[in-house]
């Protein structure tokens, strides 16, 4: 029988975010069969997670990571060290870029098996998006850079929405647009969007933001025009 430790989970009421709470549940050092302890040794902390929680009922995100008393656990996208494993294909020492809980520790069910990581194929995700339960091995991750894991822990997530935008508006063939015009031009996922239709080249990106964040989103060099929202009026129709 291995050691117990303490893991400890940051929750937030789910009615009220301003209640919180730090959770302590003592695991007995026993795995079940194909479970893998981690340690979470980081996490991102963004307005994305923010949303996480707005919408944690209607599109099921306090149900990652359940808990009791109607508090929830907000996902965040982290990195986390394989500690313990009862599965013959995971080793301990592995490291995996994943969503996690704001935790210490997360004991997952390791499945779907593949070389560059596993799902956590535990009963109470079964109906959740799989993208979510995915862990991946950054051993097998060409872009992974340990010295950035806190930029790719930042933009990764949002980055892949972006490339998702700009990829299902070239097979629509942009409906028939000339030219991109992307709001909120200073957030990260309009950003990531300007860039990735720059790399395509063919259309022309204009991006809208307030007059204090001008001149910071002029000096991305991502977008061929600038405009405040107060100056929307005098583009072209």
């Amino acid at each position: 029988m291995s050691n117990s430790i303490d893991i400890k989970t940051f929750e937030v009421e789910k009615a009220n975010w301003l209640n919180t709470r730090v959770q302590t549940t003592i695991f007995s050092g026993d795995l079940n069969e194909n479970e893998v302890l981690f340690k979470v040794d980081r996490f991102a902390l963004t307005s994305n997670n923010i949303s996480y929680a707005a919408s944690g009922d209607m599109l099921g995100y306090w149900q990652f990571f359940p808990t009791t008393d109607g508090y929830g656990r907000i996902p965040a996208m982290g990195y986390a060290n394989v500690i313990q494993s009862n599965h013959p294909e995971i080793e301990i020492g592995n490291r995996y870029w994943g969503f996690y809980p704001m935790s210490t520790n997360l004991i997952a069910k390791a499945g779907k098996i593949t070389k560059s990581g596993f799902s956590d194929v535990s009963e109470h995700r079964a109906k959740l998006a799989p993208i979510y339960s995915r862990f991946d091995d950054v051993r097998f991750n060409p872009l992974y850079e340990e010295e950035r894991e806190d930029q790719d822990l930042l933009l990764r997530g949002l980055f892949l929405t972006s490339w998702l935008v700009d990829d299902f508006m070239f097979d629509n063939d942009h409906f028939g647009a000339d030219e991109y015009v992307i709001t909120c031009a200073s957030s990260k996922t309009s950003i990531a969007l300007a860039f990735v239709a720059k790399q395509r080249g063919l259309k022309r990106t204009i991006g809208i933001t307030s007059e204090k964040n001008r001149s910071f989103t002029n000096s991305l060099d991502c977008y061929d025009e600038v405009l405040t929202y107060d100056e929307v009026k005098t583009m072209n129709n």
